[in-house]
């Protein structure tokens, strides 16, 4: 027991300078992320009665925030999440800013490291793997750029992804009414969920699953139209306003777009990244994790919008490659950890000149390495 304590120690100490390093990152980023306008509306909601769709809602938003990001003219401030994100966010937004806003940052970390951790045994377990240190996916998780810029902008696209995992974790465990639930709370970013969220249920063949996943998703619709009727309708139109001003993509489209503007080089290359899906699918055992990362990989190439901190998903596929790497041998892991630093700083270096451009790095080597998925366990 005596030889515990430092460990204790130490994790009480790491843990504590995270929570201050989190507290002081969010009492100086303001009101300038994505976290803020939809604390906001539903702080008005809670205190004032205000829909968070609302116009008023929106010029509430953008008077406390104070300026247009980027220096543009107009900006889709608002709400623009699906209605039962409101009900989510209830308890953060009982809370300060500050005190939302650092414990929305020990969310998202704990949503990418334990996702991470989740993807890593849940790939073992499907494939009877022995059970291996997972300190590598847990850093890699932590340190991935979708993962960082993530936390700088205060998105949602972590619990999606731990959301996606942890399904599958609990799947491998046959757990599965609590997987079909778990697998909704990942709607909350839906362009991310639906793809993955549905490879999942295609391949697992599990009538239970899918019919806990129904249940929890019209449990959730309900307690959402009843808080907020007709929500539906007004989420379209602030996604719609949203797409006019902020143009998002898709990786094909973006890619596409550096290469020409015709519309067929477009179809061209997503349909090629398609194909690269299903060729990486094929050459994977064709069990529910392998359908997994080939709905986020075809979720990323296909659906708009393509934004850095939405590669989080990705972390999917790639701590499966890993995995693969640790069982072929010691030798194989380390080149791909060092290639994966090195990709890892040039998508540093190249946001800096190329932000839009560099957007297209991780989706390409994820691509790669699920495409060539018998190389990485050879």
């Amino acid at each position: 027991m005596k030889r515990g304590w430092p460990a204790v120690l130490a994790v009480a100490a790491a843990l504590s300078l995270d929570v201050w390093a989190c507290a002081s990152l969010a009492a100086r980023m303001g009101a300038t992320n994505d976290l803020f306008p939809r604390w906001l509306a539903v702080r008005l909601w809670l205190e004032r009665g205000w829909n968070p769709y609302s116009a008023e809602t929106d010029v509430a938003i953008r008077s406390a925030m104070g300026s247009v990001p980027l220096g543009g003219e107009r900006f889709a401030f608002g709400f623009v999440y699906p209605g039962y994100v409101a009900l989510i966010l209830l308890p953060l937004a009982a809370l300060p800013f500050e005190v939302a806003a650092t414990v929305w940052l020990l969310v998202l970390q704990a949503c990418c490291v334990g996702g991470a951790l989740l993807c890593w045994r849940a790939f073992e377990r499907e494939r009877r793997l022995p059970p291996a240190h997972p300190l590598t996916p847990m850093v890699v998780g932590a340190l991935l750029p979708a993962s960082v810029m993530g936390l700088v902008f205060l998105q949602f696209a972590a619990p999606v992804f731990a959301a996606l995992a942890g399904s599958w974790w609990l799947l491998t465990r046959r757990r599965t009414w609590a997987a079909g639930a778990l697998l909704v709370i990942a709607a909350i970013k839906p362009a991310l969920a639906i793809a993955p969220g549905f490879a999942m249920l295609v391949q697992a063949r599990s009538a239970t699953f899918t019919l806990a996943a129904a249940l929890a998703a019209a449990a959730l619709a309900a307690a959402s139209l009843a808080a907020l009727p007709g929500w539906p309708s007004a989420f379209w139109r602030s996604t719609l306003d949203y797409a006019s001003v902020a143009h998002p993509h898709s990786a094909a489209s973006l890619l596409a777009g550096l290469i020409s503007p015709a519309p067929l080089v477009a179809v061209i290359v997503g349909g090629a990244a398609l194909a690269s899906t299903a060729l990486g699918w094929a050459a994977t055992e064709r069990r529910t994790g392998d359908a997994l990362a080939a709905g986020a990989i075809a979720s990323t190439w296909l659906v708009p919008p393509l934004y850095e901190w939405n590669n989080v998903v990705l972390l999917i596929p790639l701590v499966q490659s890993l995995r693969l790497s640790r069982k072929a041998n010691g030798a194989a892991e380390r080149i791909l950890l060092v290639a994966l630093a090195i990709v890892a700083l040039a998508t540093a270096l190249a946001y800096t000149r190329w932000p839009s451009a560099a957007r297209l790095i991780w989706p390409l080597v994820t691509l790669g390495l699920f495409a060539g998925r018998r190389l990485v366990a050879a």
